[in-house]
């Protein structure tokens, strides 16, 4: 799993040393206590800023982050700036085009109309019958990959740096639906279209979601996805190996996922809660540890049990993010 968070520290330079001291062992003989300049007591450190209550009303505000990361719009509204280039900005490389169905541009220019193009990116985006695969019938299928500041005539700005790539098919053999998006990076757009979307959140995040419907309504969800810049109770998340599958797809425990939450407070603390649910395909596990519930800790001291909800998990409309 990749950590999105990173320390800088100040540089220093040390006032140049004329001398060496002379330091004996009679000088520090009576030191017992460590220099105040370097050590000072935090009564605090020792105790968490989070108990299993909040640790529940963070994974629930974590979820709701996770289950509005529909890459759509991401790509939605690159088509929409990208429409803004010309014949001679940016500068687009025909041969990838035409081998791989790939717009890629590398340019800093500004065109005819204004618009401007600095960086780079790769991209294609294809919605109902525009892709055809014999048993696969695709809704969308969308990727995209660089570094791009695009400045639109109207001057509304798309900043993306990093990578994209989702679809959503229903395989026509048994009518089941599959969901895929996997994003890492950071993403924004203020045009319009972004409004009531992650676009305009500050938002870091390393995304991946796979999630099915059958038929008859069952749904399968699997996350392993961090993200960093959460509002509420925690401001970091991550979701290690969650996977959890309702009673429609034979789930042993419905109640309670496979793998790992890992959430982060205030003070840069990190808690880690152990959810026992079956494995993806299991028919049977130990009764008592479906309890929707899962231990919590905290440099390794044991919190108690947290007991989300996970229902946003299982109970999507018609795709995860709706």
């Amino acid at each position: 799993m990749l950590f999105l968070l990173s320390a800088c520290q100040p540089e220093y330079t040390p006032d140049a040393i004329t001398e060496e001291p002379s330091v004996s062992i009679e000088d520090t003989a009576g030191d017992d206590e460590p220099s105040p300049y370097v050590y000072e007591e935090n009564p605090d450190a020792d105790v968490p800023l989070l108990g299993p209550e909040d640790l529940e009303t963070g994974i629930v505000q974590a979820l709701e982050v996770i289950f509005t990361l529909d890459p759509r719009p991401l790509h939605q509204a690159y088509d929409r700036v990208l429409a803004e280039a010309d014949s001679e900005c940016p500068y687009v490389y025909d041969s990838y085009l035409e081998l791989y169905g790939q717009f890629y541009w590398y340019d800093t220019c500004t065109t005819s109309d204004g618009a401007r193009f600095t960086g780079n990116g790769r991209h294609y985006s294809y919605g109902d019958d525009d892709y055809d695969s014999g048993y696969y019938d695709y809704h969308h299928l969308n990727y995209f990959y660089g570094s791009a500041k695009i400045i639109d005539t109207e001057g509304r700005t798309f900043a993306g740096a990093g990578y994209s790539y989702n679809y959503d098919y229903t395989y026509t053999y048994n009518d089941y639906r599959y969901f895929y998006a996997y994003m890492y990076g950071e993403f924004e757009w203020d045009g319009p279209e972004a409004e009531g979307t992650w676009l305009n959140e500050d938002l870091s995040i390393v995304s991946y979601l796979y999630a099915n419907r059958a038929p008859d309504g069952g749904t399968y969800t699997s996350l392993d996805t961090s993200i960093s810049g959460v509002d509420g109770v925690v401001n970091s998340a991550v979701f290690d190996g969650v996977v959890i599958y309702d009673e429609l797809r034979s789930s042993p425990c419905p109640l309670e996922p496979s793998g790992t939450i890992s959430l982060r407070d205030a003070s840069g603390d990190w808690y880690d809660v152990d959810f026992h649910g079956p494995d993806s395909g299991a028919t049977a596990m130990f009764p008592p540890d479906c309890d929707g519930c899962g231990p919590a800790y905290w440099k390794g001291e044991f919190l108690g049990e947290v007991c989300p909800d996970f229902s946003p998990l299982l109970d999507w409309g018609d795709t995860p993010w709706e």
